[in-house]
């Protein structure tokens, strides 16, 4: 009776071992090897190219439904698709860096010039005004100056672009991804990230950043690299230009080198540079208007 019972179960477990092995022959091996990671029998080769349904893989048997097949090869679609976008611009911005950083902070830089110079009044002087007779009591009249739309100044606006995109996108792509981590190391300690924000800030910014922004507007103008310099330090002493730099720019930049990945760093820069360059446009045009009315 015993010896019956245990045949019966032998008999069972291998009818069992007999389904399944038919089961997994359903579906092919490198399907199984390149989604699941799983072997059947061979060692699995997942760097192989996917030939999920093929003549070689399923024979002259049609086991796998269309159904099957369509459910199958929208998992991988899904799977492999998804984050395609990002995987586009992470690519863009890895491979082409100074192309992007001269793209994006270029067009940053124009964009916040435009929006400065729609948005600052003129001061009246001869070339931007015009003259109105008002009577006054006792019959006599009197010219009063009524200051009109600014227009657009399209030369500002190249320095604005040229800088933004050689300076700000090229050259600090250059300066914080490659000499940065060559003289203070790729270490995001707090002594490490002092010492490139304080670089940036007490040496880069007051002795090259800022002044070549007046330089290359100078060149658009044709103003003597004296005169361009000449605004710049007007502008230091007489509109705090440093120190709303340094308002702006201190949190920004700590930010910027403990948090941001190295390849997007630029591009963060440029989402704070667009507002710094309004700032920075308004300034610059109010020490114009100044110098406009004291040669007048």
């Amino acid at each position: 009776m015993n010896m019956n019972k245990r045949s019966k179960a032998i008999f069972a477990l291998c009818l069992i071992s007999c389904q399944a092995s038919k089961a997994n022959s359903f579906v092919p091996n490198n399907f199984l090897s390149y989604n699941f990671g799983i072997c059947s029998g061979r060692s699995c080769n997942t760097s192989k190219t996917f030939e999920p349904f093929t003549n070689r893989n399923i024979g002259s048997r049609n086991e796998v439904s269309s159904k099957t097949r369509r459910d199958i090869l929208r998992l991988r679609a899904g799977a492999i698709g998804s984050p395609l976008g990002l995987n586009i611009v992470n690519n863009f911005f890895t491979q082409h860096p100074y192309c992007a950083a001269f793209i994006i902070c270029g067009l940053q830089a124009s964009a916040a010039d435009w929006i400065a110079q729609k948005s600052t009044p003129m001061t009246p002087s001869k070339e931007n005004s015009v003259e109105d007779l008002v009577e006054v009591r006792g019959g006599t009249t009197k010219s009063v100056k009524r200051s009109t739309k600014a227009p657009f100044e399209l030369k500002r606006n190249l320095a604005f672009l040229l800088y933004g995109g050689a300076y700000q996108g090229c050259f600090q792509e250059h300066l914080f991804n490659r000499l940065f981590p060559m003289i203070f190391g790729e270490g995001k300690s707090l002594v490490t990230i002092g010492m490139k924000v304080s670089f940036d800030m007490l040496i880069i910014s007051p002795f090259l950043c800022l002044p070549v922004a007046y330089i290359i507007k100078g060149l658009i103008y044709r103003l003597s690299l004296g005169e361009a310099l000449s605004r710049y330090t007007h502008d230091v002493k007489q509109n705090n230009l440093l120190k709303t730099y340094w308002s702006v720019w201190f949190p920004v930049q700590i930010f910027n080198f403990m948090i941001i990945p190295k390849q997007f760093r630029i591009s963060f820069v440029a989402c704070f540079a667009f507002f710094w360059l309004i700032m920075l446009s308004k300034i610059s045009g109010r020490s114009e208007n100044v110098i406009a009315t004291a040669e007048a």
